[in-house]
């Protein structure tokens, strides 16, 4: 079956001298031969992954792009879960051709054309990083052998990048990018262990509080204790869309403000105040303008993906970043986040849920008008789902005789006979069961599961991303609602 490829180009372009404020066409051609490929999706990615076109390939796998660039920038895309990036230059005439390799499925990628030794150099230049970084994210691997992996991670860089300075033609701006990429990447791959120990710390600690023990705040392993601090805060490789400086600012907010800014002992009732309390931490913060406006704007799109709009103070970030940065680069995206959040914030409509039961008898969520819905998105394999059933079960029993309110169990399961099997053991709760195909997902904008929804008796949303049974407010904000 032939397949189609992701192609993602980062378009926060790069001011350099000399360049005309015109725009150039420049054309992307992709060789990848007959039967390998489709069609591939051209998109841009700032905060997330933007689509610029659809792209159909011929029956000999050939298709073209043409852009407009008034700037250079890095471009992206993805073939069987690998990712190649690549540069552009406004005016260049690229051709990428894809073959496979002899070791599998594997695919080669060569380019052609404008900026091909530059191109060529960065696929090198992944292939070798990923034999170095490969298994790094590895909660067994002692600090000592992450710090040796950092040292060959180091000179695999410097190495590459020295073979490529001997390279003829090779401009000294592109070099410089070269050392700063470099740069970017082994902050990234030093933050990622540092990251990995902290989440486990801030798991223990949620153990410690829950059994009422001492909490033992994190500390960094020594050489890593100023790891923060050695994030590049380089506005030109933000500007060019190098894809995993992005990767680092992230990483650097949740080292450095969410994560610090936690209390597992007070989140519960502070969460609520959190993405207003991360922009303040932010906006203190002595960034240079272009990245404070990135991670202030990251911090909006990453708060509207945890809460949607069901937490005020994720609509009093959003109009404040509006109100600061009213020109921004980043607001049409978060608009269009904000505007797909709006379809499903309270009182609105509730979009329509259809599934399954195990008798395979079709349920409509419009069936259920006129009474209390509590909605548990849940899947068989979820392991935190199924620890919410004993107390999903000990709700329920605060509503047994009530017949204005009904609990509806959706899963997502695509295993449909291991569903089946489950809500047959008892070990579910109870309510009505069904089994969805996966739409609820985008029409709820649900990232992860367990999720659960509260609507109304006039089918009205309560709240897209309701309270769980074991936070032990699910009861009260239900009794609220019954007419």
């Amino acid at each position: 079956m032939m397949k189609s490829i992701q192609f993602f180009v980062l378009v926060m372009f790069l001011g350099c001298s000399g360049t005309n404020d015109k725009n150039q066409q420049t054309i992307i051609s992709i060789d990848a031969g007959a039967g390998v490929l489709d069609s591939l999706n051209l998109n841009r990615f700032s905060l997330g992954t933007l689509k610029l076109a659809s792209i159909r390939l011929d029956s000999l796998g050939r298709g073209k792009a043409d852009l407009s660039l008034t700037e250079p920038t890095m471009c992206y895309f993805t073939l069987l879960n690998e990712g190649y990036e690549f540069y552009l230059s406004p005016g260049d005439k690229i051709r990428i051709n894809i073959g496979k390799e002899n070791s599998g499925s594997n695919h080669s990628v060569v380019y052609s054309g404008s900026g091909s030794g530059f191109n060529n150099f960065l696929a090198v230049r992944r292939k070798e990083i990923n034999k170095v970084s490969r298994s790094r994210i590895n909660p067994k691997l002692t600090t000592e052998k992450y710090l040796f992996k950092i040292d060959s991670f180091k000179n695999v860089l410097a190495r590459g990048a020295d073979n490529f300075s001997d390279t003829a033609n090779v401009s000294d701006e592109v070099l410089g990018l070269v050392k700063r990429m470099n740069q970017v990447d082994i902050a990234a791959f030093k933050l990622e262990h540092v990251l990995m120990l902290e989440s486990y710390s801030l798991y223990e600690q949620t153990l410690a509080r829950d059994a009422g023990q001492a909490i033992v705040p994190f500390i960094p392993p020594q050489g890593f204790e100023k790891v923060g601090d050695e994030i590049p805060l380089d506005s030109e490789v933000l500007k060019i869309g190098y894809a995993q400086y992005r990767h680092l600012l992230f990483l650097g907010l949740t080292h450095g403000i969410y994560n610090p800014a936690y209390d597992v002992m007070t989140w519960e009732t502070e969460k609520t105040f959190f993405p207003a309390k991360s922009e303040k931490l932010i906006e203190a913060r002595p960034y240079p303008a272009d990245i404070k406006e990135y991670l202030m704007a990251a911090n909006v799109n990453y708060w509207m993906g945890i809460y949607g709009l069901s937490n005020p103070s994720v609509d009093s970030i959003y109009f404040s970043f509006i109100e600061k940065f009213s020109t921004s680069v980043y607001y049409p995206e978060l608009k269009a986040v904000f505007n797909k959040w709006e379809t499903i914030a309270p009182g609105k409509q509730a979009p329509t849920i259809t599934g399954l039961t195990t008798e395979e008898k079709l349920i409509k969520l419009s069936e259920l008008k006129g009474r209390v819905i509590y909605i548990d998105v849940w899947a068989t394999w979820c392991a935190p789902c199924r620890e919410e059933f004993p107390h999903m079960k000990n709700l329920q029993k605060e509503f047994a005789n009530n017949e204005k309110v009904v609990f509806l169990n959706v899963s997502v399961d695509s295993n449909i006979e291991a569903w089946k099997k489950m809500v047959a053991s008892g070990k579910t709760p109870a309510g009505l069961h069904i089994v969805n195909d996966g739409s609820i997902y985008g029409d709820y904008l649900i990232s992860g599961i367990p999720h659960y929804i509260l609507i109304d008796q006039q089918g009205k949303i309560v709240n897209a991303d309701a309270a769980r049974p074991s936070s032990g407010k699910a009861g009260e904000d239900i009794k609220n609602l019954i007419q």
